[in-house]
């Protein structure tokens, strides 16, 4: 079947997900706001959010329109439904949304993801460039080389250094230039009169399998039987061993959501550079593996505390407040693992609904723990 018999059916239960985290995120509406630290990193969350305060440190935003203004003087991390970065980045950013534009220029590296992402002609990234997503448009300059991935891309700026694209479509605007090799896979070879835009070498590479299926398969693998049923057992085995745990990080993704997506964000983001710095020093090598070796288990915690939610969701909908018994809970867990799978299968729109889910559970473990540790007695953690 095609993706077009599937889209209407596909649409709707997207639809039923993002209403659920509207809801959510209507509830804790109150409770968005900005965290300032003494290091000057600034931590951003609402629902319709504009930043225009410089951030001396390393920004982190998140919410469903994010805009950015000021200045931010280290990284940049920034996800929502619809981004733009108007400013300057002095070292790496990292955007994902489904509509991402980025005017400014950026220190250090650009990693950008999203259904639409667009990078304007007055953008100048210092470093190199990672692009990934459904429309890609790329006019700014890169300086060291970039690895670009989509369904269909366009090259109007610069980029220096050896070039990576993958994409069905390719086309060049008459100011593209490629000062370096090309490595390229595409349906159609790309054309001589744009081929003469790339000063060194140009390798077609082969086309992946995947696009040799008929158009419009969308993938399938988030909707797996072997996968729903390995999350549902997780599921059930963490909720019977650590039942106060789970409940207690449904219940900080369900009350602060926002908080729990830029929270989630700046967790994901910072722990592998930590890691990479512990094993550079040697002597934090064993916590620097330790913290690779549980950063997918808490990906997984992330992923089920999200489903968790999602399923009480779905029992309040049917008028079902609470939920009794360990079999009613299960099912609800299974209605929302099927039901993220569903979603999860979507073009474009897919994996960024998992990459929310994820990182508002990671979020939510977060905030619980925080709240655990504050409400500790001091007395008791002291024995």
């Amino acid at each position: 079947m095609t993706c077009k018999t599937h889209f209407p059916v596909l649409h709707a239960l997207f639809l039923v997900t993002i209403m659920v985290v509207v809801q959510s995120a209507w509830a804790g509406k109150q409770r968005a706001g900005s965290v300032r630290t003494e290091a000057g990193n600034g931590y951003y969350a609402s629902a319709e959010l504009v930043v225009n305060d410089s951030v001396i440190g390393d920004l982190f935003a998140a919410g469903g329109r994010v805009t950015a203004l000021g200045a931010v003087g280290a990284d940049a991390a920034v996800a929502g439904g619809k981004v733009l970065i108007q400013t300057n980045v002095g070292q790496d950013l990292r955007v994902a949304g489904g509509n991402v534009e980025v005017r400014g220029d950026i220190g250090g590296d650009l990693a950008a993801a999203g259904g639409k992402v667009t990078i304007d002609e007055a953008t100048t990234v210092g470093g190199s460039g990672f692009v990934a997503g459904g429309d890609v448009s790329f006019d700014g300059r890169l300086t060291h080389g970039a690895k670009l991935y989509a369904n269909r891309i366009t090259i109007g700026g610069q980029i220096s250094g050896d070039t990576q694209i993958y994409a069905r479509q390719i086309s060049f605007r008459p100011n593209a230039r490629i000062d370096g090799n090309l490595f390229y896979a595409s349906e159609q070879p790309i054309p001589e009169e744009d081929l003469s835009k790339v000063s060194g070498r140009v390798l077609r590479e082969r086309t992946p399998d995947a696009w040799n299926q008929k158009h419009g398969a969308p993938p399938v693998s988030w909707f797996h039987p072997f996968f729903l049923l390995t999350m549902l057992a997780c599921g059930i085995v963490l909720y019977l061993i650590f039942p106060n745990a789970m409940a207690g990080a449904r219940d900080s993704i369900a009350r602060r959501p926002l908080r729990s997506v830029a929270l989630g964000l700046a967790l994901l983001f910072t722990l592998p550079p930590v890691g990479v710095l512990l094993i550079m020093t040697l002597v934090g090598i064993p916590l620097g593996l330790s913290l690779f070796a549980l950063y997918p288990f808490l990906l997984l915690l992330g992923y089920l505390a999200t489903a968790f939610v999602i399923g009480q969701r779905i029992a309040v909908a049917i008028r079902h407040d609470t939920l009794p018994n360990r079999r009613r809970q299960a099912f609800y867990l299974a209605a929302a693992l099927l039901l993220l799978g569903i979603v999860g299968a979507i073009p474009v729109f897919g994996w960024l609904v998992m990459f929310l889910a994820v990182v508002a559970g990671v979020g939510g473990w977060a905030l619980w723990g925080m709240h655990r540790y504050r409400n500790s007695d001091p007395g008791n953690t002291a024995a």
